[in-house]
């Protein structure tokens, strides 16, 4: 099977890359200097499937320039289709975000989806990228798998709370968070997310939430960065009181099992980030 993936030196992008390479796949990879998606493209007429991974991941950076968000989420997925529809790409799966729901609050794939004040000019642009898949999979008789990942971490990752968290301590400087100590987020390691993504070349016309099933506050992982390193750090947070959890009942009846609790998780990213440091 001959399998393109955009985004491929993204963080996400790189994990799953090394797998499908791993499990013997032929790649067609694609990054914003051989691919800009931004305006149409071309794409080869022997791929089978398409992973559409390219786009901007910063929600922050969507509230300050919604425009630049929306022509690369929204109109870049759009430009990716068209060019799958004419190469005769069959399948393409796209990674969308939890952040696409009305109410975040244990999100299920039935529930309704709209602008959310957390998600921003982020999340609609994401969900405007959902319905150009959904159209052309209509229209054109394209199969698709639309993902919802929440908060993905890892080794290699370089913005999020658990990256803020970390850096703060093995820089025994402070922590600094976005957010109030008390906000609740699923994070979910990232070879999890990959192991979603290589299982939906299976699945056929889904959307899928990809999560652990759990949200943890921003104060508790604190607390377990800090017993993991073994010292303390000062902290301090914003007043702003996020919470979005999730429900991912419906991955797990398609087959997914968390590999890697969030102790572990934090473990290997630690480690990672110790590694670079020396």
């Amino acid at each position: 099977m001959k399998i393109a993936v955009t985004g491929a030196t993204g963080f996400l992008g790189r994990y799953l890359c090394f797998r499908l390479r791993k499990l013997g796949y032929e790649l067609f990879e694609y990054d914003s200097k051989n691919l800009d998606v931004t305006h149409p493209v071309t794409l080869p007429d022997s791929i089978d499937v398409l992973y559409h991974l390219a786009g901007n991941a910063k929600v922050y950076l969507a509230k300050k320039e919604p425009f630049a968000d929306f022509k690369v989420n929204a109109l870049g997925t759009l430009n990716i289709l068209e060019a799958s529809r004419a190469s005769g790409i069959k399948k393409i799966i796209y990674t969308s975000s939890d952040l696409v729901y009305k109410n975040l609050d244990f999100c299920r794939e039935s529930d309704a989806v709209g602008a959310n004040e957390i998600g921003g000019p982020y999340g609609f642009s994401k969900l405007v990228g959902e319905y150009y898949v959904q159209y052309y999979a209509e229209i054109y008789s394209l199969d698709y798998v639309i993902l919802r990942p929440s908060s993905y971490y890892g080794p290699g990752m370089k913005k999020n709370s658990v990256v803020d968290i970390i850096n703060g301590f093995l820089n025994e400087n402070k922590v600094d968070l976005f957010h109030h100590i008390d906000s609740q987020i699923g994070f979910i390691y990232i070879e999890d997310v990959v192991e979603a993504l290589v299982m939906s070349l299976d699945w056929k016309n889904e959307i899928v939430n990809v999560n652990t099933g759990e949200s943890v506050s921003l104060g508790m992982l604190y607390n377990m960065v800090k017993q993991i390193i073994g010292y303390e750090v000062p902290l301090a947070y914003k007043d702003e009181l996020i919470r979005i959890s999730v429900d991912n009942s419906k991955l797990r009846k398609l087959g997914w099992c968390q590999k890697y609790s969030l102790e572990e998780g934090l473990k290997k990213t630690i480690e990672s980030f110790r590694a670079k440091k020396e």
